[in-house]
């Protein structure tokens, strides 16, 4: 599952960010993540050069900070996996679930004591971000999976 995210009453799915790297200070010295704007410094020893530099850019290929995936794509509000603007809440756990059957969770029917279980599970999980200190609207990032209380509760849908 990906990100979640509501702007202006519009809701907008996203299989993961894209950003890339940018020359912070013009110079090769320091990388930023073009999506949260953390640096990085990307020299060794103090030396400074355009080599260390794409070093860098191709050992992360996603931002240690918020996860971004690091192609040079854009993540475009409004992106989404289904159609329509005014999606209906059923609409949207109708394409949530045609994606969890694409990646292979419904390969049988579950009995309903499982799918609550499930919900429960991720609910569960809810309340563990919570109890971390993380905000209603915080997703960051574990590698590549979206960790965070948005994310736990897309999940339970």
């Amino acid at each position: 599952m990906g990100e979640i995210h509501i702007e202006d009453g519009k809701l907008s799915l996203f299989d993961k960010r894209h950003g890339k790297w940018l020359d912070f200070y013009n110079n090769f010295s320091t990388a930023e993540c073009s999506i949260c704007g953390n640096c990085f410094e990307t020299t060794i020893d103090g030396e400074i050069s355009r080599v260390l530099f794409e070093g860098f850019k191709q050992a992360y290929k996603f931002c240690p900070n918020c996860g971004a995936k690091m192609d040079g794509k854009e993540t475009k509000i409004g992106e989404t996996h289904f159609e329509g603007e005014n999606l209906s809440l059923n609409g949207f756990a109708k394409s949530v679930h045609e994606n969890a059957v694409a990646h292979g969770w419904w390969e049988k029917e579950k009995p309903l004591p499982e799918i609550v279980a499930l919900c429960h599970s991720e609910l569960s999980e809810t309340l563990e971000e919570y109890r971390k200190g993380k905000q209603p609207t915080e997703t960051y990032y574990n590698g590549e999976k979206p960790e965070g209380i948005p994310s736990e509760l897309a999940d339970c849908i």
